[in-house]
């Protein structure tokens, strides 16, 4: 109660409902702006055992909801239910901004009614009597299983044990540039490509630079933003436009409007022409380059083919 009731001053009565508030922009760019995945992606996210031990659950928590007797019990029940009906209803849209975190938050309701509903299977097994060979025969199935799970779990650590992923680590190379770009600061902006390493992204080359902008997204990131820059979507389009499109004539006027020095490109990527770049040495040129990062200075002049701006 205390929580709806703090929902309430927060998004419709305190300042945020009037739009003036920091929480309210935030909410407003969040609504909306993430896709709902489709029903069977559940499946995958929350691992196939927890959706149908909790589905499992769930039946017969509302199958036997009419048999308990204790008002707490009724409470219990009726609350997990609500749980997972209020995760998965959240799940289902695009309206509260996070479809994506419900569908996950899901997995926590599904696992306590999976907890009921393994339970429950459990104890019909210890009440079958079945015969001693079916019984035989049933134990070494899974035993092989639980084995042979065991085993290939252990053959996936060691594989990805000798193949680390560094996410977040800066590689050298990267550092080499962001370095270089800081020695050769002079002031403007620069574009570079969305991501460079893994988990090093173009807010990061921006920082090591010293340079505030321009911001680049991935296309998806554009078309579907969690949040925007302070500067809105013009200046990612525009940065997009330059990456993809080197040789247009809208790249030529955003050099001059944007007051572009420099342009990073990450040479393992595929977010930028790289081909357009190298091939045009007349508006690009090379000014500092290694096995990772390739870095050009564009020409301010318009391109021969390109109109002249009125």
């Amino acid at each position: 109660m205390l929580s709806v009731a703090y929902a309430a001053y927060t998004y419709l009565l305190g300042k945020s409902g009037t739009g003036s508030s920091a929480t309210s922009t935030a909410v407003s760019i969040a609504v909306g702006s993430q896709p709902v995945l489709s029903v069977t992606n559940v499946l995958s996210a929350l691992s196939s055992s927890v959706v149908w031990l909790g589905g499992f659950g769930l039946a017969a928590l509302v199958a036997g909801i009419r048999y308990l007797r204790r008002p707490g019990q009724v409470l219990a029940a009726l609350t997990l239910v609500l749980w997972c009906a209020l995760m998965y209803a959240g799940s289902r849209t695009a309206a509260d901004g996070f479809p994506q975190r419900f569908e996950r938050d899901l997995g926590g309701a599904l696992s306590v009614l999976g907890a009921l509903g393994a339970g429950l299977i459990l104890q019909s097994l210890a009440r079958w009597r079945a015969p001693r060979r079916i019984v035989v025969v049933l134990a070494a199935m899974a035993a092989v299983a639980v084995v042979a799970i065991a085993g290939l779990q252990a053959i996936r650590a060691t594989v990805d044990e000798s193949h680390p992923v560094h996410t977040g680590i800066l590689d050298p190379q990267i550092a080499a540039a962001g370095a270089w770009l800081g020695q050769h600061n002079t002031g403007g902006t620069i574009i570079s490509t969305p991501a460079m390493n893994s988990g090093i992204t173009n807010r990061a080359v921006l920082a090591m630079g010293g340079y505030t902008g321009l911001q680049s997204y991935s296309p998806f990131r554009i078309a579907h933003p969690r949040s925007l820059p302070t500067a809105g979507r013009a200046p990612l389009l525009e940065s997009q436009e330059v990456l993809q499109h080197p040789a247009s004539c809208r790249s030529a006027s955003i050099f001059a409007g944007q007051d572009v020095r420099f342009i990073v490109l990450y040479r393992l990527g595929r977010a930028a022409d790289l081909a357009g770049f190298r091939t045009d040495p007349a508006r690009y040129h090379r000014v500092f380059e290694n096995p990772s990062v390739v870095i050009y200075v564009p020409s301010r002049a318009p391109a021969v083919a390109c109109p002249a701006a009125h």
